[in-house]
């Protein structure tokens, strides 16, 4: 199974249903995600202010762009 970047909307959803206190393996089964991938941007992303959906999607299109795989 090809590997698909997580977009700025799922992010968006994320936030929200972590705001709705959905648990990370029922936020991954709505995006149809492995619930370890979900669980780690989660975590790479969340600072004292929380989950940041636009910044976490931010800094994920800086480093496709860093390594050079096109994305953006």
């Amino acid at each position: 199974m090809a590997y698909k970047r997580v977009t700025a909307e799922e992010r968006r959803l994320t936030y929200r249903w972590l705001q709705q206190g959905l648990k990370q393996s029922e936020i991954a089964r709505r995006l149809d995600r492995n619930p370890g991938n979900i669980s780690r941007k989660i975590r790479r992303n969340t600072g004292r202010r929380g989950y940041r959906p636009k910044q976490a999607h931010e800094k994920a299109q800086a480093q496709a762009r860093f390594k050079g795989d096109g994305c953006g």
